[in-house]
């Protein structure tokens, strides 16, 4: 299928390494100063997927008294299509269309009109915050593009999770390292071979909700 992407800027050796890098924190520097051996990250597997954007530009129509022309600030936003949250932007990223497998692309939970709704009420809230008042705010362009991003399944010591990476901003994202085994692939059955049960699950494993 052929779809709307941004750039991938992350090649799969780097996400590898970047996957296998641990942050121990504070606590976990200190031990290490006492000759502690942390336990080392390995990746398991990793696999590319590309996660769903609705990019947005929307006017906001204040009216100011006295007479005196309506105030009118266009909003360029973000949303997820996994679950609704909403950042503002600062111009548009790159983008392109390229042919990729249904079973590597996250299916959009939230449609057009649900999308307009959210991205109205961030507007509305931001607006306030700045002018003291709540605008009409009209979507001016909406299109859905697709982020890449890698599934690193990772194992320390004996647990199991995922780490994912955005591979356009070379970073994680650690809010899909909790959602993504909520996420639903376009090719469901052929998305669920892409990381191997039997090594997320195996015998004797803590439930999924457990790991």
């Amino acid at each position: 299928m052929k779809i709307c992407t941004t750039k991938t800027r992350l090649t799969e050796e780097e996400a590898l390494q970047l996957a296998s890098r641990d942050n121990s924190g504070l606590i976990g520097t200190f031990f290490n100063k006492l000759g502690h051996v942390p336990k080392e990250v390995s990746v398991l597997q990793i696999r590319k997927f590309y996660y769903p954007y609705y990019l947005e530009a929307a006017e906001a129509k204040l009216l100011r008294a006295a007479g005196l022309p309506t105030r009118r600030v266009v909003y360029t936003v973000a949303m997820e299509g996994g679950c609704g949250t909403v950042q503002q932007m600062k111009g548009r990223p790159a983008t392109s269309y390229e042919e990729v497998d249904p079973s590597a692309v996250v299916v959009c939970k939230i449609d057009k009109a649900g999308a307009d709704a959210n991205v109205a009420k961030f507007i509305k809230r931001r607006a306030y915050k700045i002018f003291h008042q709540y605008p009409q705010v009209s979507t001016l362009e909406a299109y859905v593009v697709y982020k890449p991003h890698y599934a690193c399944l990772c194992q320390k010591g004996e647990r199991r999770f995922f780490r994912i990476l955005d591979a356009e901003i070379k970073d994680r994202n650690f809010m899909l390292d909790i959602k993504f085994r909520e996420l639903t692939f376009m090719d469901k059955d052929a998305a669920n071979d892409r990381i191997d049960p039997a090594l997320f699950f195996p015998e004797n494993s803590p439930a999924a909700d457990e790991l």
